[in-house]
């Protein structure tokens, strides 16, 4: 009988801690993203990071939503990432070694 309550009290404390809401947070990046290619690299590689759980880009308005958790990464280190893939993060600008080794439809419509 002990043994029922014991197990029965660790499947509760367990199925508790399954319960927890996650934080989140939602932040919208300005990028210089220019085509499909871009979307997919930028979406892709955000998702690949942890804390990271949903990231949009919508290429009209160059605009990039991402849903994280703060407590495992912070939006300045998605700026940071971003900028690191070749893209301007809002006020951050690109990495200018990793644009230069983005495909040539992504450099096409460059401002800079």
């Amino acid at each position: 009988m002990w043994r029922f309550i014991t197990l029965l009290v660790i499947v509760f404390v367990a199925m508790s801690f399954i319960n927890i809401p996650r934080k989140k947070e939602k932040i919208i990046i300005l990028t210089s993203a220019v085509c499909d290619q871009c979307q997919t690299r930028i979406e892709s590689s955000l998702l690949g990071q942890k804390g990271i759980y949903s990231a949009e880009l919508n290429l009209d308005t160059k605009a990039l939503t991402v849903v994280f958790n703060p407590d495992k990464i912070s939006a300045s280190e998605i700026r940071s990432f971003v900028s690191n893939l070749g893209y301007d993060a809002d006020d951050i600008k690109r990495n200018q070694a990793a644009f230069d080794n983005l495909p040539a439809c992504c450099k096409l419509h460059e401002s800079h």
